[in-house]
């Protein structure tokens, strides 16, 4: 089958790291599959890796911050003339391929969607983000998003969480909740956590007031005032925007125990195997895939009681509710204090990840999907 892929991001984070090990698992499933990103970044040195041909070009997000005014509007305009452009130049590129599915493969753009329906190809939009609760933006005409998203073949959703937020909104026929794939090869890790000359917490992820880096140092500053200084290193792994780098750093400030910014990492897979406890206390993940990368790697994984967490960690994990800094001060003290307990649990969540996060079932549950909409 002939499939093209549409992607809003070029990093190596979240979605476009899934689309890459979607992408790859296809081609090894005997599909031939072409992927776009809309611009040079660390994706394609993945892409590449695994062999997937891409494409490069504009391809604009139709979600933003809630923003009014002259400048929005423009923007806005400037956006939808960019999609404009790329939707003749997929037509183009579908029609040379022979394409017949097209997979969208966020909902933070609607690129594709008139290609598909002008070649009347099947439509698989890939929901892997709430947009609202977990980014804190908004679409810009939300109405018709919704429509055209309820207008695909099939929607996927990434965890059951976001399955019952759409489940109102798209046809159940045409709405499945698939699982985010992680590639076993890179991530699967042998060995125990607390093995190491010192324990180590870290937080993974792109700088957001909404992933929890700042409440990760606040629960560390609680930590020291009801404890004494920190018995544990904090790893900051990722990078942002500028002002938040700063407003971290000075949160650091606070703490008189060690908290490294290790910076951007292509291959958290290499530090992984040093880390004993992963902290993932986003406000609303869709998924959390460095939750099943790290429980993939055998590592314990505290996370926050809401989005897609709690199904991903299962019995797993420690959970606490987001913005209560003294509840993950707490969460981190119990494992330290029954590290059995921790080290248990983690070997649980290396199980449970391999069970049901691997990229080969996440790709094979696709194709079934792709098959069956084509008949």
């Amino acid at each position: 089958m002939n499939i093209l892929i549409v992607g809003t991001d070029a990093s190596r984070y979240g979605s476009a790291v899934s689309m890459a090990a979607l992408a790859g698992e296809l081609i090894r499933l005997g599909h031939h599959v072409i992927c776009v990103i809309p611009k040079r970044g660390p994706i394609e040195e993945l892409l590449q890796s695994k062999q997937v041909p891409y494409r490069i070009m504009g391809v604009k997000k139709w979600i933003a911050p809630p923003q009014k005014g002259f400048r929005f509007a423009l923007m806005k305009g400037y956006r939808v003339c960019v999609n404009l452009l790329s939707e003749v130049r997929l037509v183009f590129l579908c029609r040379r391929h022979k394409i017949e599915i097209m997979h969208l493969n966020t909902s933070a753009s609607p690129c594709g969607y008139l290609c598909s329906r002008l070649l009347r190809l099947k439509l698989v939009w890939h929901i892997r983000e709430f947009v609202e609760e977990d980014f804190g933006y908004q679409f810009q005409n939300r109405k018709k998003a919704y429509a055209r998203i309820a207008g695909a073949d099939a929607v996927i959703t990434i965890s059951d969480a976001l399955y019952r937020k759409y489940r109102e909104i798209i046809p159940g026929d045409r709405l499945f909740c698939i699982y985010n794939g992680i590639d076993e090869k890179v991530f699967y890790r042998e060995g125990r956590i607390f093995t190491g000359p010192r324990v180590v917490i870290a937080h993974i992820g792109r700088f957001h007031e909404n992933k929890g880096q700042a409440e990760l140092l606040e629960a560390c500053r609680i930590y020291e005032e009801k404890y004494g200084e920190l018995p544990f290193q904090i790893w900051i792994i990722g990078s942002g925007e500028k002002n938040d780098r700063e407003y971290l750093k000075r949160k650091a400030e606070s703490i008189r125990g060690e908290v490294v910014f290790q910076g951007f990492s292509d291959h958290v897979e290499e530090l992984l195997p040093r880390i004993d406890i992963v902290v993932v206390n986003s406000r609303c993940e869709a998924f959390g895939r460095v939750a099943a990368e790290a429980m993939m790697a055998g590592r314990l994984v505290i996370g926050t009681r809401s989005g897609g967490i709690p199904e991903i960690t299962g019995d797993c994990g420690l959970l606490y509710d987001f913005g209560n800094a003294a509840q993950l001060a707490e969460r981190i003290s119990h494992a330290l204090a029954h590290r059995e307990e921790a080290v248990q649990m983690a070997e649980r969540g290396r199980k449970r990840a391999l069970a049901l996060f691997t990229a080969g079932r996440n790709a094979g549950e696709i194709s079934a999907l792709y098959e069956k909409i084509k008949k």
